[in-house]
């Protein structure tokens, strides 16, 4: 209860500090990307229940088309990391929001919601869930953070 407190206290905080900046910043995003400036994508939740994370768009807007942006070399790591070093499907401003985290503020709404939390693990796709085996049960018996021991460590 005290968690889920927490969550809502500095999650509705940013969101009100942060609503004007944020909706500069998503002009300069569609402007950028001419596309939406959330991305918005399903991950695992609590429970294994899908929930959809929100992001502001740091990519092209068809960047789900990997194989049209990507090397050979580059779609074999997207493959088993789900990232690419050097990924040209990154846009430029989108490579300061990714390096000042400021892509991760749309999932305060998240966490508002009760989707998410402040801390916990990195939020995953169901197709990242097939390698944790036996232990995706244990990995789902919390909701998903924006930020934790996977983001910290980066």
């Amino acid at each position: 209860m005290a968690k889920r407190a927490f969550d809502i206290a500095i999650s509705g905080c940013i969101i009100a500090v942060g609503a004007i900046p944020c909706a500069v910043l998503s002009v300069s995003i569609a402007a950028d990307t001419k596309d939406s400036p959330i991305y918005v994508q399903t991950r695992v939740g609590k429970c294994g229940k899908p929930f959809s994370i929100f992001k502001f768009r740091t990519m092209v807007a068809d960047a789900d088309n990997v194989e049209k942006y990507l090397s050979s070399e580059q779609l074999r790591q997207w493959q088993t990391e789900h990232r690419v070093n050097d990924d040209p499907r990154i846009t430029p401003l989108g490579r300061v929001l990714r390096a000042t985290f400021i892509d991760e503020l749309p999932q305060f709404l998240n966490v508002l919601l009760g989707q998410m939390s402040v801390i916990g693990p990195r939020p995953i796709s169901y197709d990242e869930l097939t390698h944790f085996g036996k232990g995706a049960a244990l990995f789902c018996s919390v909701p998903g953070g924006i930020t934790g021991l996977w983001q910290a460590s980066r």
